[in-house]
């Protein structure tokens, strides 16, 4: 089975939110990406642990299944009032 992590990336407008999130999605960042208008999502898979199995590996030395979801939250102005629908049910930010 598959675990889920949500995890909001927030900030002002204009610090680079969108760059990092393609960074960590697509392994290159964007120099000048288009405006996030409300929200955007991206998900990547991640394998956490060994299946070989050592000390330093999470839980029991398993290897687990994570789909991290990246919410990139718009820092404009103009979506400050519905920002607080993307807080709910989160990871980390």
């Amino acid at each position: 089975p598959f675990g889920q992590v949500r995890v909001l990336v927030v900030g002002d407008s204009g610090v680079g939110k969108s760059s990092l999130v393609h960074l960590i999605l697509e392994g290159s960042a964007i120099a000048r990406p288009a405006q996030t208008v409300g929200c955007a999502v991206g998900i990547k898979h991640v394998t956490c642990g060994s299946a070989g199995g050592s000390s330093n590996n999470i839980s029991n030395d398993a290897e687990r299944n994570f789909f991290v979801e990246l919410w990139d939250v718009s820092g404009h102005d103009r979506y400050k009032a519905c920002r607080s629908i993307f807080y709910t049910q989160i990871n980390g930010k």
